[in-house]
């Protein structure tokens, strides 16, 4: 009994996984009103936000979003004034024919995206087009640019048919961007997102279902909040429908730059990884219950900015993890084993 009780209060500590809905625009409207959204509601965070073709999309109403993508195949216009704030984990992709529109010229009828300004009303993107006129293929990530610092915030222009390579980027909080581009897409496809500590031994840490049958460019956008530290490397796996299957380029970045040791994940059901500073010296690692009894111990390698352990056989609870580094200071981390 203590145990199924213990596991209820651990679950209700675990945060939930977000999947992505797709909440398509129903006709021209007012992006306020739920009668606006196939799903008669107004978008939330992690959905995927489809403006479909023809339908112009009219904010009225300052918005902020986390965690989503925004598909603008018709035309969202901004009224006067408002902006549309979102976080870094977000990805804006203008279709080609879409556009983003603002009613007037006016710098507060913005595009917010990671704390930098991609779309103004105010700024002139195209000689041809006008201020505050942005027509695709138009994207917008984190890590594209800000319109504010005399640049531009989206990538414009045409891409290579079918599969742009991988680009990562490291956003702000230290969280890895994994953006990739396909166009002329003629079927449903899943991307499976894969990650590798030493470029050998891969794990799927997420999948994505592919917007199919597009006829022009389509932006993928996929954040990995747990890289870990050191030399991380990734790919996608393009699965067909018919069980073909297409990687693509491996890519890697180094994150050496560790301000403080991370635990993750945390809880864990058996493997859990420590980044810590490097090992210049003599650093151990030591483990103990609640009741201080030392459960588990070794010496961390010379020159390792991580170590990874497995609990599988630890009883479920709640353990400390302790560090004695090198140059003698201590630390000390919460472990919970479910």
């Amino acid at each position: 009994m203590k145990v199924v009780l213990f596991l209820l209060v651990l679950w209700t500590q675990i945060p939930a996984l977000q999947a992505q809905t797709t909440i398509t625009s129903s006709g021209s409207g007012d992006w306020s009103q739920p009668s606006s959204w196939d799903r008669n509601r107004i978008p939330a965070d992690n959905d995927i936000i489809v403006i479909q073709s023809r339908h112009v999309m009219t904010m009225s109403q300052p918005v902020a979003l986390r965690n989503i993508t925004l598909r603008v195949i018709g035309e969202l216009s901004l009224a006067d004034g408002k902006s549309l704030n979102l976080n870094s984990a977000s990805v804006v992709n203008v279709i080609s024919g879409g556009r983003i529109s603002a009613k007037k010229q006016s710098d507060q009828s913005a595009i917010i995206l990671g704390g930098a300004a991609k779309f103004r009303g105010g700024k002139v993107f195209n000689a041809s087009w006008g201020p505050g006129i942005l027509i695709g293929l138009a994207y917008a990530t984190s890590t594209t640019g800000n319109i504010d610092q005399y640049g531009s915030g989206f990538i414009i222009g045409n891409l290579p048919s079918v599969w742009q390579d991988l680009k990562l980027y490291l956003t702000p909080d230290r969280h890895v961007q994994m953006v990739w581009v396909t166009s002329h897409e003629t079927a449903a496809r899943t991307f499976r997102i894969e990650r590798s500590q030493q470029g050998q031994v891969w794990d799927i840490i997420g999948t994505i279902e592919s917007a199919g049958n597009m006829s022009s460019q389509n932006i993928y956008n996929f954040v990995d909040n747990n890289p870990g530290y050191g030399l991380v490397y990734y790919r996608v796996r393009e699965l067909d429908p018919d069980g073909v299957a297409k990687l693509s380029s491996v890519r890697s970045l180094r994150l050496d730059d560790v301000l403080e040791e991370r635990l993750y994940p945390n809880p864990t059901r058996g493997a859990v990884r420590l980044s810590h500073k490097k090992v210049e010296g003599s650093s151990q690692l030591a483990v103990y219950n609640l009741q201080g009894q030392l459960v588990y111990s070794q010496v961390l390698p010379k020159g390792s900015i991580s170590q990874a352990l497995d609990l599988e056989k630890f009883s479920a609870g709640v353990y400390t993890l302790q560090v004695i580094h090198d140059d003698g200071s201590t630390s000390h981390h919460r472990l919970v084993k479910y």
